[in-house]
């Protein structure tokens, strides 16, 4: 380097400080990373959500997605479903079918996964607090259809914590809301053990604006919250902790995104196998869906995020996702469009079979910038891991808004750059054409329409069934939450007598009280 030449400093989207050159002094220890052992390194399963919409509108994008060859698919619900109110309460009032679909009664559920091949296919229940209810339904509805139980795979998110956080509130006491996670964990091990229990969120789902760090420090403290409850009632570490899984998003920083991924392995093989003495090899490796989705900040140039996308696939895929899913360069702007979404799996499959992208194994072990740089983001997030325990743990975090604060603070910081020029956002603060203008879009047209139907359909249902026979289940219901039973054979119980999500609900509540 020339005599009197400046040095340009450069930073990640976390902030750490880049390098314009790297040697071998910068290997953490002088040696690459133990990532080796995992033979499924750099292949993944394509993943998607469904969009808002009734039951019918959402079998159709289910129907669309199985033919275009996706065997892993995730239900997103409505924000009554995932409270726990019925379509027809009135604190549903203009929610029904807003932000996914909305699940009353099992009858519902049926009309979702109407001719969906559920044997074949990998299913995600994203739900926290009414988790354990949605599964219940997912298991009578294979029961009827005569398929063997252990054939069944998918994921429960379970993630009380999440919804804490997003929505400020647990819906029972949070000893209760653990002992209820405690027996879905605890049936869905012996029932159907090709399912995950918990589907752990990173907060960038609520929280777009944090840093990788942040992201995995609290969503490893979350799990092990989780985790220490179920040995705490009695349930053994290694017959459980592979069914743990976790739910990352993926930003536009390709190399800090690779890194946190391998940072995340690391710290996971060491928090289950040291920490919480699990025994069992596959217990120890990480399993976890990446989200590449649309920055939610830009509304003009949409198109640009075809290549943001495909990016954040590649990204997630060295860094190890065991499925990907792959939004729709609209998503967050637009209505359900097939051509988009075809365009998003393209996308996905492009990389898959015409690149080359997953011929190899775990291609950064050993170099030099990655490997410190996953060194930085393991030594950052043991770091917040210790903070957050100084603090009285993650449940004392989020009570008391210190998490949230955290996560703030990040937002604020974000903005602050993008203001000052120093974080880029193509058709946002740099290269925005004179002509353009941030449009608005009707996300949800027709959520009066389906809130009316939703409603008639549940009030025709109300009517059909026994009264007697649902006051029954749920007085059986309640009688379990007296006791220290596991309450998920006295929830299918009352869901087969048609007792809705509300009033399954309202039955614990008057048991163990609000929260």
């Amino acid at each position: 380097m020339k005599k009197g030449k400046t040095i340009k400093r450069f930073s990640s989207y976390s902030g750490f400080e880049i390098k314009e050159v790297y040697s071998k002094e910068d290997l953490p220890n002088n040696k690459t990373s133990n990532l080796e052992k995992d033979s499924k390194l750099n292949s993944w399963d394509f993943h998607q959500s469904t969009s808002a919409g009734n039951p019918e509108k959402i079998n159709s994008e289910l129907l669309f997605l199985t033919k275009h060859g996706h065997t892993s698919l995730s239900l997103d619900f409505d924000e009554p479903t995932l409270l726990g109110n019925d379509s027809d309460d009135l604190k549903s009032r203009e929610l029904v079918g807003k932000t996914g679909v909305p699940i009353d009664t099992i009858e519902d559920l049926e009309i979702v996964l109407q001719n969906i091949p559920i044997e074949k296919l990998s299913i995600t229940l994203e739900s926290d607090y009414t988790a354990p209810i949605l599964y219940a339904m997912f298991i009578l509805i294979s029961e009827k259809r005569k398929i063997p139980l252990k054939k069944l795979r998918g994921s429960v998110r379970n993630d009380i914590l999440n919804g804490v956080i997003s929505n400020q509130k647990l819906l029972f006491p949070l000893q209760h809301s653990l002992k209820l996670l405690t027996d879905t964990v605890e049936f869905i091990t012996k029932t159907t053990p090709s399912f995950c229990a918990i589907n752990t969120q990173g907060t960038r789902a609520i929280y777009p604006e944090i840093t990788a760090t942040q992201e995995i420090a609290f969503s490893l403290s979350k799990t092990e919250t989780y985790i220490n409850s179920c040995i705490a009632h009695g349930l053994d570490i290694d017959d459980f902790s592979d069914k743990i899984s976790f739910t990352f998003h993926t930003k536009s920083d390709f190399f800090e995104e690779i890194a946190k991924y391998r940072a995340a392995r690391n710290l996971w093989h060491k928090l289950i196998s040291t920490n919480l003495q699990a025994k069992e090899e596959k217990s120890k490796f990480i399993n976890f869906n990446a989200k590449c989705e649309p920055i939610n900040l830009v509304s003009t140039q949409l198109e640009n995020n075809l290549v943001r996308i495909a990016f954040q696939v590649m990204a997630s895929s060295y860094g190890g996702a065991n499925s990907i899913t792959c939004g729709s360069f609209d998503k967050h702007f637009s209505k359900f469009n097939e051509n988009n979404l075809l365009l998003a799996i393209r996308t996905q499959q492009i990389l898959l079979e015409e690149t080359g992208l997953s011929n190899s194994e775990n291609i950064f072990s050993g170099s030099y910038f990655v490997e410190n740089l996953t060194q930085q983001i393991s030594n950052e997030v043991m770091t917040l891991s210790e903070e957050i325990n100084s603090n009285g743990g993650i449940i004392f975090c989020i009570e008391k808004g210190i998490l949230q604060k955290w996560s703030l603070k990040s937002r604020m910081n974000l903005k602050n750059k993008i203001k000052a020029g120093e974080h880029v956002i193509l058709g946002l603060n740099k290269y925005l054409e004179e002509s353009e203008e941030k449009k608005s879009f009707p996300i949800h047209p027709n959520q009066k329409e389906t809130e009316k139907t939703q409603i008639k359909r549940l009030v025709k249902i109300k009517n059909d069934r026994d009264p007697t026979q649902v006051t029954e289940g749920l007085e059986k219901l309640e009688k379990s939450a007296k006791s220290n039973e596991n309450l998920i054979p006295s929830i299918m119980h009352a869901i087969k007598l048609h007792a809705t999500i509300g009033e399954i609900v309202t039955s614990l509540k008057k048991i163990w009280g609000n929260k």
